[in-house]
């Protein structure tokens, strides 16, 4: 049972809604941890661009919110695989086996964006293919 184009455009806003909450929450956290203002307002600006590309997409155009939308997960990808592969830095040895990066919030992050990224461009494929 395969997927249209108007349930991969659903899925993948609906899935840019959780993407955007849990952007917001890690700054939320990094600002509870740290007392981060800038982690606040840096999440707080993100979790709103993709929202705001989410109205486009339902509002304007599909094509060009979904490609946008596109574009930003990419960068957040990259952003965040960068703060994840920085962040085994800190740790001690670990103990044998045991991974030598915190997952926690950027691995997450990053593969959540990755995700975001591949199910956007299914959506946008088969939107332009119908």
């Amino acid at each position: 049972m395969s997927m249209g184009a108007k349930e991969l455009l659903d899925a993948s806003l609906i899935y840019s809604y959780v993407l955007a909450a849990m952007v917001f929450l890690g700054g939320v956290m990094g600002f509870i941890k740290a007392k981060s203002k800038a982690s606040l307002i840096a999440s707080t600006c993100v979790a709103i661009a993709i929202l705001a590309l989410d109205y486009v997409t339902l509002k304007a155009s599909c094509i060009y919110g979904q490609s946008l939308q596109i574009a930003l997960s990419i960068s957040l990808t990259l952003m965040f695989r960068g703060k994840y592969q920085a962040s085994g830095k800190d740790l001690e040895e670990p103990l044998a086996g045991a991974p030598k990066r915190k997952f926690m919030p950027f691995g997450l992050l990053t593969m959540m964006c990755a995700f975001s990224v591949a199910l956007t461009s299914c959506a946008v494929y088969y939107k332009v293919k119908d």
